[in-house]
């Protein structure tokens, strides 16, 4: 890391404005081990083929934000993708260093909130393991948004969002 890019994370974490966005690649880490993104894709297109007895289009079978946009526009997201094709027992895991680590950051206000696209909920496990409230968590309006309260400790504490 250059002083530069130091400098600016350490102005942002002074200004209240670092955010964390991660995707699927961070709940692959072993002990996690969770499959991808495309992984969950093909595995909600086999259900899909299986349960309809049609494949989606080609493009979307290893494309879970399009095959999510495929079923939200056509106003089966909620009642079909999310609860009959995801395949949430392969979604649950241990939280690994980096769940663990976005976390801690949330917990002591360094960071401001993490969004990801991930399915599962492992940094919400991190941060319940640190004794953190979960705020938000809510798959139907996105995939998902994690925001954690910062009631443990430091610089945020007594803001509003930590109450």
């Amino acid at each position: 890391m250059t002083d530069e890019v130091a400098a600016r994370l350490l102005e942002a974490i002074a200004a209240n404005r670092l955010l964390v966005l991660c995707g699927a690649g961070l709940s692959m880490a072993p002990p996690s081990c969770l499959p991808s993104a495309a992984m969950v894709a093909r595995r909600c297109a086999d259900e899909y083929a299986a349960r309809t007895g049609a494949a989606l289009d080609a493009e979307l079978q290893a494309d879970i934000a399009g095959m999510s946009r495929h079923f939200r526009e056509c106003g089966r997201f909620e009642n079909f993708f999310i609860a009959e094709l995801v395949p949430w027992p392969e979604l649950k895991g241990p939280p690994n260093s980096g769940h663990e680590a976005i976390a801690d950051l949330l917990a002591c206000s360094v960071v401001t909130a993490a969004s990801t696209t991930n399915l599962d909920l492992l940094v919400e496990m991190a941060a319940g393991q640190l004794g953190e409230p979960v705020i938000d968590v809510n798959y139907f309006s996105r995939l998902a948004t994690i925001i954690l309260a910062g009631s443990r400790c430091g610089r945020g504490c007594d803001s509003p969002a930590a109450s």
